[in-house]
């Protein structure tokens, strides 16, 4: 019987992924679970379902995967250039409500903006008297990087905020237009924004972040930097020095490369950032509800079905949009 790694806990009790998995896949199919998270996955397994756990590099060379289905809108856990080597095809499924997304983005830009993180530790040392001066989010140029679902949302927020928008993506998204967005390129968008946010994919050729030194070099030392979309976007170490060195005036962080970062990594003790642990999408009508849960899975599962199936056919064809 073909046998389904399972790498983590997809979100979900065993007894609803197994249900999920018995109602999608066919019958001869299987699901194994993959106690721990490390190691090698079963040298006999072709077909893996992922949603947090990361799947290395070492993993992936090291098996006879041909297919990883993420239970995520992301696939910033996996090797993608290992995947590209090993023609391993990954599919992932985008979040049905980004909405939660741009709303984060949002706040973390406004904190960052009013100060929030200073004001409050004031209040609660009795140094009243040292009150922060913030920024008006009203005017302020805002940059959005990307063509995912979450920029849409957030470019509707920072809208309806009274902020002029530019947009640097690959593909031009129409829906984009009743927000009034300029199209720019990504340098002149860096140079230009206020603040910046991103809502881009990781490149699948394993090219590294698309924010670094040079990029953060272009620009305003007043600008902030808003990531809730995709941990290995930023080089968070070239974020941390940008920071201390006052090259750049403010960050927040919902996602990071490593999830949970390292105690000790630089990024965590950097100056005007406001960190969250990858709330973006965590809020009671999101995707976490058990309703959601189950539509993902089925989603999932889906995937992967069609996957097999087309194998069978020798044609392949995915059921979701989001394939790399």
């Amino acid at each position: 019987m073909p046998k389904v790694v399972i790498l983590d806990d997809l979100g979900a009790e065993k007894k609803v992924i197994l249900e999920r998995f018995k109602a999608v896949m066919p019958g001869d199919y299987s699901p194994v679970w993959y106690e721990g998270g490390k190691g090698t996955i079963p040298q006999k397994t072709k077909y893996a379902v992922v949603r947090h756990v990361s799947v290395t590099r070492n993993m992936i060379l090291d098996s006879k995967l041909v297919f990883i289905a993420v239970s995520n809108d992301r696939t910033d856990n996996i090797d993608m250039e290992a995947a590209v080597e090993c023609s391993v095809k990954v599919t992932s499924v985008p979040c049905s409500d980004p909405m939660p997304l741009a709303e984060l983005d949002l706040l973390h830009a406004m904190s960052l903006l009013r100060k929030l993180k200073a004001s409050d530790t004031a209040v609660r040392t009795s140094k009243w008297e040292m009150r922060e001066v913030g920024k008006k989010l009203f005017g302020r140029t805002v940059g959005i990087v990307g063509e995912l679902p979450s920029a849409v949302s957030s470019a509707s927020l920072y809208a309806a905020a009274g902020c002029r928008l530019l947009c640097a993506a690959k593909e031009r998204n129409p829906e984009m237009a009743p927000h009034g967005v300029k199209w720019v390129g990504f340098d002149e968008l860096l140079a230009e924004s206020d603040i910046v946010t991103l809502h881009a994919e990781l490149p699948s050729d394993g090219g590294g972040a698309l924010i670094s030194y040079p990029e953060l070099a272009r620009m305003k030392r007043t600008a902030i930097l808003i990531n809730v979309t995709g941990g290995k976007l930023i080089d968070t170490d070239a974020l941390a020095r940008a920071l201390e060195t006052g090259r750049l005036a403010g960050a927040g962080l919902d996602v990071f490369e490593t999830e949970p970062p390292l105690p000790g990594k630089r990024i965590l003790h950097a100056p005007n950032t406001i960190l969250t642990p990858h709330i973006g999408l965590q809020v009671e009508e999101g995707d976490e509800g058990h309703g959601r849960t189950v539509e993902r899975l089925d989603r999932t599962f889906r995937n992967l079905r069609a996957f097999i199936d087309k194998e069978k056919r020798e044609v392949i064809e995915i059921v979701d949009e989001h394939e790399w």
